[in-house]
Protein backbone atom coordinates (compact mmCIF):
# COMPACT_ATOMS: atom_id res chain seq x y z
CA UNK A 1 0.00 0.00 0.00
CA UNK A 2 1.36 3.39 -0.95
CA UNK A 3 0.75 6.09 1.64
CA UNK A 4 0.03 9.58 0.41
CA UNK A 5 -0.06 12.79 2.36
CA UNK A 6 -2.09 15.77 1.23
CA UNK A 7 -0.60 18.95 2.67
CA UNK A 8 -3.08 21.74 3.30
CA UNK A 9 -2.04 25.24 4.27
CA UNK A 10 -4.27 26.50 7.05
CA UNK A 11 -4.53 29.89 8.70
CA UNK A 12 -2.90 29.69 12.14
CA UNK A 13 -5.90 31.44 13.71
CA UNK A 14 -8.28 28.80 12.33
CA UNK A 15 -6.53 25.92 14.12
CA UNK A 16 -7.98 24.88 17.47
CA UNK A 17 -5.68 23.47 20.14
CA UNK A 18 -7.07 20.27 21.67
CA UNK A 19 -8.31 21.39 25.08
CA UNK A 20 -7.45 18.06 26.74
CA UNK A 21 -3.91 17.87 25.37
CA UNK A 22 -1.86 16.02 27.98
CA UNK A 23 1.56 17.22 26.86
CA UNK A 24 2.64 20.58 28.23
CA UNK A 25 5.11 22.88 26.46
CA UNK A 26 7.16 25.42 28.39
CA UNK A 27 8.44 28.71 27.00
CA UNK A 28 11.92 27.31 26.36
CA UNK A 29 10.60 24.41 24.29
CA UNK A 30 8.32 26.71 22.28
CA UNK A 31 11.24 29.08 21.64
CA UNK A 32 13.43 26.16 20.52
CA UNK A 33 10.76 24.94 18.10
CA UNK A 34 10.24 28.48 16.77
CA UNK A 35 14.00 28.80 16.24
CA UNK A 36 14.04 25.47 14.38
CA UNK A 37 11.13 26.53 12.16
CA UNK A 38 12.87 29.82 11.40
CA UNK A 39 16.18 28.13 10.62
CA UNK A 40 15.00 25.03 8.71
CA UNK A 41 11.45 25.84 7.69
CA UNK A 42 8.31 23.90 8.52
CA UNK A 43 9.51 20.35 7.80
CA UNK A 44 6.82 18.50 9.76
CA UNK A 45 3.16 19.37 9.22
CA UNK A 46 0.62 19.80 11.99
CA UNK A 47 -1.94 17.00 12.08
CA UNK A 48 -5.54 18.15 12.43
CA UNK A 49 -8.95 16.51 12.48
CA UNK A 50 -11.92 17.37 10.25
CA UNK A 51 -12.88 20.23 12.61
CA UNK A 52 -9.40 21.85 12.48
CA UNK A 53 -8.60 20.65 16.01
CA UNK A 54 -4.90 19.87 16.48
CA UNK A 55 -4.19 16.16 16.87
CA UNK A 56 -0.37 16.31 16.70
CA UNK A 57 1.78 19.43 16.66
CA UNK A 58 0.65 21.72 19.45
CA UNK A 59 4.20 22.97 20.09
CA UNK A 60 4.76 23.56 16.36
CA UNK A 61 1.58 25.65 16.31
CA UNK A 62 2.78 27.66 19.32
CA UNK A 63 6.16 28.16 17.65
CA UNK A 64 4.45 29.32 14.45
CA UNK A 65 2.37 31.79 16.44
CA UNK A 66 5.52 33.08 18.15
CA UNK A 67 6.99 33.69 14.69
CA UNK A 68 3.74 35.38 13.64
CA UNK A 69 3.29 33.01 10.71
CA UNK A 70 -0.06 33.38 8.98
CA UNK A 71 -0.33 29.86 7.58
CA UNK A 72 1.13 26.46 8.44
CA UNK A 73 1.24 23.12 6.62
CA UNK A 74 -1.29 20.61 7.91
CA UNK A 75 -2.39 17.06 7.27
CA UNK A 76 -6.04 16.30 7.96
CA UNK A 77 -6.92 12.87 9.34
CA UNK A 78 -10.58 13.18 8.39
CA UNK A 79 -10.75 9.48 7.54
CA UNK A 80 -10.18 8.44 11.18
CA UNK A 81 -12.88 7.92 13.78
CA UNK A 82 -12.87 9.99 16.96
CA UNK A 83 -11.53 6.97 18.85
CA UNK A 84 -8.70 6.55 16.33
CA UNK A 85 -7.82 10.24 16.56
CA UNK A 86 -7.62 9.99 20.36
CA UNK A 87 -5.47 6.87 20.09
CA UNK A 88 -3.18 8.67 17.61
CA UNK A 89 -2.69 11.51 20.10
CA UNK A 90 -1.59 9.04 22.77
CA UNK A 91 0.63 7.00 20.45
CA UNK A 92 2.39 10.12 19.18
CA UNK A 93 3.14 11.36 22.69
CA UNK A 94 4.21 7.96 24.00
CA UNK A 95 6.50 7.10 21.07
CA UNK A 96 8.42 10.34 21.71
CA UNK A 97 9.34 9.14 25.19
CA UNK A 98 12.71 7.48 24.85
CA UNK A 99 16.15 7.83 26.41
CA UNK A 100 18.88 9.82 24.67
CA UNK A 101 22.10 8.18 23.58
Amino acid sequence: MKATMNILYKNVDDLIPYDKNTKKHDKKQIKNVATSIKKYGFVQPIVIDKNDVVVIGHCRLLGAKQLKLETVPCVCVDDLTEEQVNALRIVDNKTNESPWD
